[in-house]
C-alpha cells in the first residue's frame, strides 16, 4: 500500500528498505515577507534618493533641490560653486527670522556627499529604523560606485594585472 515502508532484496542480496518521508512545505511567514519587503523597498528608496541627488548634482539641476526639506528647514535657492553644492534656506520658526541659513557640501567628497543624503533622508523618511536601513543602504551603494570608478580608472584587463602581479612576485 501506499505510504508503506517496502522492503526487496538487491541483487548482492542484502536487504535493502524504502521509506517514505513526508517533507514538510514551510511557506514563509508573514513577518519573513514583510522583511523581505521592507528590504527591497529600503533598497530602492536609498538607490533612487542617492541617484536623482547625483544626477541633479551633476546637471546642476537646482529645481530638483528647491522646496525639498534638510535640517527641518525648506530649501529656497541653490547655488553651484564648481564641485560644492550650497542649499540657502528658510529659518525654522524658532530662528531669528533675518538669519538666511546656508549649508555646503563638496560633491567631490564621499564623506561629505553621504552626510548631505543622510540629512537629505531624515527630512524625507524621518529617523526610525527604516530611514537608518536607507542611510545604511546609501553608503554602502556610495562604496559600490567609488570602487567601481577607481577600478575603471586601471584600463588594464585582469589578465594583465594578473601578470604584473606575478612578475613582481617573481622578482621579489
Amino acid at each position: 500500500g501506499e505510504g508503506e515502508d517496502k522492503k526487496y532484496y538487491n541483487p548482492s542480496g542484502q536487504i535493502r528498505e524504502l521509506v517514505t518521508k513526508e517533507v514538510k512545505q514551510t511557506k514563509p511567514t508573514e513577518a519573513s515577507i514583510k522583511r523581505g519587503i521592507t528590504k527591497s523597498n529600503v533598497n530602492k528608496r536609498a538607490k533612487n534618493l542617492m541617484e536623482d541627488v547625483l544626477n541633479a548634482s551633476f546637471k546642476k539641476n537646482t529645481s530638483y533641490f528647491k522646496n525639498k526639506e534638510i535640517n527641518g528647514r525648506t530649501i529656497t535657492d541653490v547655488k553651484f560653486d564648481g564641485k560644492v553644492i550650497n542649499l540657502y534656506t528658510s529659518p525654522k520658526n524658532s530662528d531669528d527670522p533675518e538669519k538666511e541659513t546656508e549649508i555646503s557640501f563638496d560633491l567631490n567628497r564621499q564623506e561629505e556627499v553621504e552626510t548631505f543624503l543622510d540629512e537629505l533622508v531624515v527630512s524625507q523618511y524621518g529617523s526610525d529604523a527604516s530611514a537608518e536601513d536607507i542611510k545604511d543602504t546609501i553608503k554602502i551603494l556610495l562604496d559600490e560606485r567609488k570602487s567601481k570608478r577607481e577600478s575603471s580608472k586601471d584600463k588594464r584587463s585582469d589578465a594583465e594585472k594578473a601578470k604584473d602581479l606575478i612578475d613582481k612576485y617573481k622578482q621579489e
